[in-house]
């Protein structure tokens, strides 16, 4: 099931933060970012728990995703493209005209995942991420 995050669930993001990416955000940017009313939060549950979340930001006719993770043990299920589903058709609803992220050049899954739901390579920033030290492919989808 997919729906919206709530404060009570924040703790759960911060765990899947700290497993799915190398420089995780701290508990208190969370906290921030789900305060903040530019961002929204999408979760995905089986079985009552937590096991995927999304984050994303509109600012006027733009939506940016900035974060999606999935547990590991519950990859390859579908999640992923539930999330990215979630976040499109709201802000599809709110007047979004593009969309836009930015994800690790060696990050093949993710990328599939984005090309598979609209999105294109349109650019690259060189050593944009660290631990490793990676390109970012940057991709947007266009009239959403």
């Amino acid at each position: 099931m997919v729906r919206w995050v709530s404060r009570e669930d924040l703790a759960a993001v911060v765990r899947l933060e700290e497993m799915c990416f190398s420089i995780p955000w701290s508990n208190t940017a969370i906290e921030e970012a789900f305060a903040n009313e530019l961002y929204r939060f999408v979760a995905v549950e089986e079985k009552g728990v937590i096991v995927g979340y999304a984050n994303f930001r509109i600012v006027a006719d733009e939506g940016e995703i900035e974060r999606v993770a999935v547990h590991p043990d519950s990859r390859r299920r579908g999640y992923g493209r539930k999330l990215m589903e979630a976040m499109v058709e709201y802000s599809r609803k709110k007047g979004v005209r593009d969309m836009t992220l930015d994800v690790r050049v060696n990050n093949e899954k993710a990328i599939n995942l984005y090309e598979s739901c609209g999105f294109v390579e349109e650019g690259r920033r060189k050593d944009y991420y660290r631990e490793p030290t990676e390109d970012a492919i940057i991709m947007w989808r266009r009239g959403i």
